[in-house]
C-alpha cells in the first residue's frame, strides 16, 4: 500500500499559504496520485489535465495552476511535464516509515522477551535496546542481537560486546 503522510502543520507551510485554493488542492491531489502510481513526483501535462478535471467547480486552465505552483517553487518544469519533491519533512521517504515501524516491532518483541528488565542489572526503569554485538563491529539490528538494557548499563557498555565490557548477560527468567 502506498501512502502520503502530511502532518498537521502541512497547510501552514509559508509557500502553501500563498497559493490559491485550487492550486493547493491540485498539489495535494498530485502528491496522492504520484505516490499511488510510484512516479516520484513526476506529473505529465496529460496527467495534469486529468487531475485538474477532478477539482470540483474548477473551470480554469490547469496550466495556470501548474504555473502558480512552479512560481512558488513547489513544482519544477521538466521535459515531460512537472516534478515536485515527494520526500520532504512533511512526507518522509517510505523506507524511513517502514524502518520506524520495524524498530517499534523489534522493541516490543525484545522488551517482552526480556521481561521488561535490564539484562545486565535487572532494573526496570529507563529501558532501551542494546546491541549484543554493536553495528560498528558487524552486529545486526535483528531481535536475536538485541537485549533490553537500562540507560546507564547501555551507556557503560558503549560500543563493546558484553564480554569485552565485563558485563555478562543475565539469563532470561521464565515464569511458569
Amino acid at each position: 500500500m502506498t501512502w502520503v503522510r502530511l502532518d498537521d502543520g502541512f497547510a501552514d507551510h509559508p509557500k502553501l499559504e500563498q497559493i490559491s485554493d485550487y492550486a493547493f488542492r491540485l498539489h495535494v491531489s498530485a502528491m496522492c496520485w504520484s505516490s499511488r502510481r510510484g512516479t516520484d513526483g513526476r506529473i505529465s501535462k496529460r496527467d495534469l489535465y486529468t487531475l485538474a478535471s477532478r477539482l470540483v467547480s474548477f473551470e480554469g486552465n490547469p496550466l495556470d495552476l501548474a504555473t502558480e505552483l512552479t512560481d512558488f517553487e513547489l513544482w519544477h518544469t521538466t521535459e515531460y511535464g512537472y516534478w515536485f519533491p515527494l520526500r520532504t519533512r512533511h512526507n518522509p521517504a517510505e523506507k524511513t516509515h517502514h524502518e520506524t515501524r520495524e524498530h517499534r516491532k523489534h522493541r516490543r518483541i525484545v522488551l517482552s522477551r526480556d521481561g521488561y528488565k535490564c539484562r545486565y542489572c535487572t532494573r526496570r526503569e529507563f529501558l532501551t535496546l542494546d546491541h549484543i554485538v554493536p553495528p560498528s563491529k558487524g552486529g545486526s539490528h535483528d531481535p536475536t542481537n538485541l537485549v533490553t538494557a537500562c540507560r546507564s548499563c547501555n551507556s557503560r557498555k558503549g560500543s563493546r560486546t558484553p564480554q569485552s565490557a565485563s558485563m555478562p548477560l543475565l539469563p532470561i527468567e521464565v515464569s511458569s
